[in-house]
């Protein structure tokens, strides 16, 4: 089956997924509870509701699944989900089931908007995908908050895989990889903002660079190693695991 035929199906599912990791305000509150216990007390401050419509609706205002008020009606760009995609593709090339993957694939695409929303501050952007960025509309600080619940949601999705009956050492393998990913890219931001106060880059520390940063960063642990983790492929020939690591590296 060709990509164009596979990917509609898996795009869907990826979108199904992200908004089942984003969650709401009613889910997280009854999560929140749960995990409490039968035994413990009840929420003894609730807020009131919508307190924190705000807080989701930036959210979903970046992934591209509403519009500002003042755009209203207008279309929502929701990004190409080329991380996801090739994550669940990765695990079906590897023997396993792209659906196992999906907790995986919202994790990555979470990660990278969360990266989007704090870069569109530190490059001071007043743009993101043909519209107004977070920042703009809700203030810097509103907008790294913001970036901070993308992150915590990225690491809390790969736990989803729990119930699809992911081992736990698998799981635990799998936010291993997303955090060292997450070392990497803040490592290639900082270069990024170093080289800018530069005059001169030589062009290994470029290559560095752009390897550790967003559009680049590991995508062939992130799209192979978890996702080959999660189909329990754990033994593949080291020529195969040497080839997927490579993979990218002579690519733009």
């Amino acid at each position: 089956m060709s990509l164009a035929e596979l990917s509609p199906a898996y795009l869907a599912a990826i979108e199904q997924e992200l908004r089942a990791a984003v969650g709401s305000e009613l889910g997280h509150r009854s999560q929140y509870l749960a995990r409490r216990g039968p035994a413990a007390p009840g929420d003894a401050n609730p807020l009131p509701a919508g307190a924190l419509g705000d807080y989701y609706a930036m959210l979903g205002y970046h992934l591209g699944w509403t519009n500002s008020p003042a755009s209203a009606g207008a279309a929502s760009p929701t990004g190409k989900r080329v991380r996801p995609l090739l994550c669940l593709l990765c695990a079906a090339a590897a023997g396993g089931d792209w659906r196992q993957a999906l907790p995986v694939g919202a994790a990555l695409e979470l990660i990278h908007n969360f990266s989007l929303i704090h870069d569109d501050i530190q490059d001071n952007s007043p743009l993101r995908r043909g519209r107004p960025t977070i920042w703009k509309l809700w203030g810097q600080a509103q907008a790294i908050n913001a970036g901070d619940a993308m992150f915590t949601l990225a690491h809390l999705a790969p736990q989803r895989l729990l119930a699809q009956g992911v081992a736990p050492e698998v799981v635990l393998a799998t936010l291993a990889e997303l955090n060292f990913t997450c070392l990497e890219l803040t490592q290639g931001q900082h270069l990024d903002m170093n080289f800018e106060q530069r005059t001169a880059v030589t062009a290994a520390e470029y290559l560095a660079m752009i390897e550790k940063k967003p559009a680049y960063r590991r995508r062939r642990p992130a799209g192979w190693i978890i996702s080959t983790h999660t189909a329990g492929t754990w033994d593949w020939p080291i020529s195969c695991v040497t080839t997927c690591w490579a993979f990218g590296a002579t690519r733009p």
